[in-house]
């Protein structure tokens, strides 16, 4: 069964408010919303200007302080995971600026062959009817009106480092 989680189902608040940016830094949320329960297993990677930051996990979000400048910032899917979520953009940002940068995949009903797995051997069948599937990453800078309600019963990761500057 899927669907969406909605907030009535998750009892305990894990964010109560975005942080000030550091003093001429601006700071940056990175949200995985829980849209679809579609490659809800999957952690992508976030690389930010080539270097690994953390796994961003199904209906999570990570906080980054950034010094000023222009970035590179790329998902790169584990081994096992849908390439879909292998991406690259880049996002300048400004001091004392707060932003708020939401990564999800667009899924869409499809027909077609599905992969079934047993214990002995894999092998192919036909489905009658639709399947969800993975179709496009999506990336968007978002308002604050937009990520906070979201943001309020996610949960946090913790990147590698206290601050990150651009690339040279």
């Amino acid at each position: 069964m899927s669907g969406c989680v909605t907030q009535e189902q998750r009892k305990t608040p894990t964010f109560t408010g975005p942080t000030a940016p550091l003093d001429g830094a601006a700071r940056m949320y990175v949200l995985r919303p829980a849209f679809t329960e579609v490659s809800k297993h999957d952690s992508p990677s976030l690389l930010v200007d080539g270097k690994k930051i953390a796994e961003l996990s199904y209906d999570s979000f990570i906080d980054l302080n950034m010094r000023p400048g222009k970035y590179k910032l790329q998902l790169q899917s584990g081994a096992l995971e849908s390439s879909i979520w292998d991406g690259s953009w880049s996002l300048n940002v400004m001091a004392n600026e707060t932003y708020y940068l939401a990564i999800w995949n667009d899924v869409a009903q499809d027909s077609g062959l599905i992969f079934l797995s047993t214990t002995s051997k894999p092998f192919l069948i036909p489905w009658i009817g639709e399947v969800t599937v993975n179709k496009a990453l999506r990336y968007e800078v978002v308002s604050p009106v937009g990520a906070l309600p979201v943001m309020t019963y996610m949960n946090p990761v913790k990147p590698n480092a206290e601050i990150y500057s651009p690339a040279p």
